[in-house]
């Protein structure tokens, strides 16, 4: 949900109504249908929850320790119904339709439509997500292309799949998913061999052990920058989870499969399958709690613009071009991308060093204010006010600037002296900003006109607002989102009589003001 309002009866009228798409219906019935039968097959909160998520694309249960668990040991993507998932499905389709020994054009016909309808019935029924999509119409292409016994270059496919989709749905070349999903498979196209033949491994078992290592790692080099501008985390053990998920996926979804269509014609064989599958499910929590908790195993808070992500983009583009072309502009290229990376870096670093920043948050129904110079924060909110969603509200800002200590500051505190942060009352001095924070609890009386730069108004204190500035020269007021709508309109009719600026935190959005003292 990304935007919610309020209408008054009058405001809205209904247009049409219908049962929706017919297709989606069914999908949505289908899914429920499956989700009941693993319901009963896997008692346990956390293994229904991956087995219902793995096999069915159905996460509304996966529990915040278990999501966390997943995302912070790199393993994510085992839980997103994705490129790995229809690859597992295609292969078995495959296998099954390759042990009969009919090869009369009819049945390679019939052979692809079934294949066909077991892709896109899978992915209809996981949720048809921006990324199932994308592995669908590729797996569906190769198939088409294997029935005409043509192999296009994996590329073209690649492309030629990214077209369909977007033609369908231009939106979701802003979806995480779909970029995420690209972005892997084009990097483990152009990576993975070459990063399995920079060292040799005999054929066998610690060979298959190198190759999902470099699948791994390539997958994560396309990726990486993107995932860490997105989630700004990077999970060191992602190839160690991969190393033991991966596999087990492909014995999960088999025999998850396989469970769904026995628990339809033999109920007893599937409690035996199901008990496999829910201890199955039970070790790949286990091992990936065990990852979680090795040392080292998240580097957070890590924070890239817009700007140093396409910067690192370009630099890894560039030294592809000069892997596969050996060009020297290329290689020149890459390392002049590089430093202008190192030195974007450095420059914002000594930026946030250097400069003072007020922020006034937009959290709903609270006064949220913090005071930030270099990694210090000094914080004044609402009594009380210190869930979850407060820490929600501020995080995104506070590892951009990689905020390491934070100082509550209590709003009913007489004083407050530090060398930085200093408030006497109502009065607050940070970085040379004068600021008058009225809130209802305390009253500003000078004997003489004040020069204040900027007034912020908490809690219905507006209505002192007429009477204050009488004594007060300012020529800005910022109210926070603890106002109530109906006294801000009493309020703003006063400023706009008064000719002073105004900024409306609820309305317009976070208020942020940024400076430097020479």
């Amino acid at each position: 949900m990304h935007f919610q309002l309020f209408a008054r009866k009058g405001d809205w009228k209904a247009i049409d109504s219908g049962y929706g798409n017919p297709i989606l219906a069914f999908s949505n019935k289908s899914q429920r249908h499956l989700v009941g039968v693993l319901r009963k097959h896997l008692p346990t909160p956390d293994e229904f929850a991956v087995g219902s998520a793995l096999l069915l694309g159905y996460r509304d249960e996966i529990s915040d320790d278990l999501r966390q668990a997943y995302a912070q040991t790199g393993a994510m993507h085992v839980l997103a119904v994705s490129g790995l998932h229809l690859g597992i499905v295609f292969i078995i389709l495959s296998f099954l339709f390759q042990k009969i020994p009919n090869r009369s054009k009819l049945y390679v016909v019939l052979k692809t439509f079934a294949i066909l309808i077991g892709i896109w019935g899978f992915a209809l029924v996981t949720g048809a997500s921006p990324s199932v999509m994308r592995a669908a119409t590729m797996f569906s292409l190769l198939a088409i292309g294997q029935a005409l016994e043509r192999t296009g270059a994996i590329y073209n496919t690649l492309m030629v799949s990214a077209i369909i989709l977007l033609l369908i749905n231009p939106l979701w070349l802003a979806s995480v998913g779909f970029q995420l999903s690209y972005l892997a498979v084009f990097g483990i196209v152009y990576f993975q061999r070459r990063f399995e033949r920079m060292i040799f491994v005999p054929k066998g078992f610690l060979r298959k052990i190198w190759t999902l290592i470099t699948v791994s790692l390539a997958a994560q080099l396309t990726t990486g920058p993107i995932s860490v501008f997105y989630f700004r985390q990077f999970p060191v053990f992602f190839w160690l989870s991969s190393l033991f998920l991966v596999p087990a996926a492909a014995l999960l979804m088999t025999g998850g499969l396989l469970l769904m269509f026995v628990d339809w014609c033999a109920p007893g064989l599937a409690f035996y399958l199901g008990k496999a599958l829910w201890a199955m499910i039970w070790l790949c929590n286990q091992i990936v709690f065990f990852i979680q908790d090795l040392p080292g195993a998240l580097i957070s808070n890590i924070f890239l613009t817009s700007g140093q992500t396409i910067l690192l983009y370009l630099t890894l583009f560039t030294t592809m071009v000069y892997v596969s072309h050996k060009h020297r502009r290329s290689l020149i290229a890459s390392s002049a991308l590089g430093l202008i990376f190192i030195a974007f870096t450095s420059f914002t670093s000594i930026s946030n060093h250097r400069s003072f920043e007020l922020v006034i948050y937009d959290k709903y129904n609270a006064s949220v204010i913090e005071f930030y110079k270099g990694r210090q924060c000094y914080r004044i909110c609402s009594e009380g006010n210190t869930d979850a969603s407060l820490e929600y509200t501020v995080k995104g800002h506070h590892q951009r600037l990689g905020i390491r200590d934070v100082y509550e500051v209590s709003r009913t505190s007489a004083e407050s002296d530090d060398s930085l942060f200093l408030k006497t009352g109502s009065r607050i001095l940070f970085g040379g900003l004068r600021i008058l924070h009225l809130d209802g609890t305390t009253r500003l009386e000078p004997a003489s006109k004040v020069k204040i730069d900027l007034i912020i108004v908490s809690d219905n204190a507006g209505e002192q607002l007429e009477q204050l500035l009488s004594t007060v020269d300012c020529n800005k007021v910022i109210f926070d989102s603890s106002n109530k709508f109906y006294k801000l309109k009493e309020s703003t009719q006063i400023l706009d009589k008064l000719g002073v600026e105004y900024h409306l935190v609820a309305q317009n959005g976070a208020f942020q003001k940024r400076w430097q003292i020479e």
